[in-house]
């Protein structure tokens, strides 16, 4: 995937976020991790829509995530 494909999905994702269409917000961050798991915008909404879904598991391993690779994030940290 290019990058240009993965602004796309976390424009789009976040598009339907804001439409509460979390399932599909979800899937299109999953793309983006799926092919960069470094990408922590991707992993931050995820964490965000998994956290407005209620699946407060599978968040705080994406918050996790991010803290892993960026120690100081503070939008992680108060996830």
């Amino acid at each position: 995937m290019r990058s240009g494909d993965s602004a796309v999905l976390l424009q789009r994702a976040g598009a339907y976020l804001q439409a509460g269409r979390i399932d599909e917000a979800i899937t299109d961050c999953s793309l983006i991790i799926d092919n960069n798991a470094g990408n922590t915008d991707a992993l931050l909404m995820r964490a965000q829509a998994y956290t407005l879904k209620g699946e407060h598991t599978k968040a705080k391993s994406d918050f996790v995530d991010i803290i892993t690779i960026e120690p100081q994030n503070a939008d992680a940290k108060l996830g």
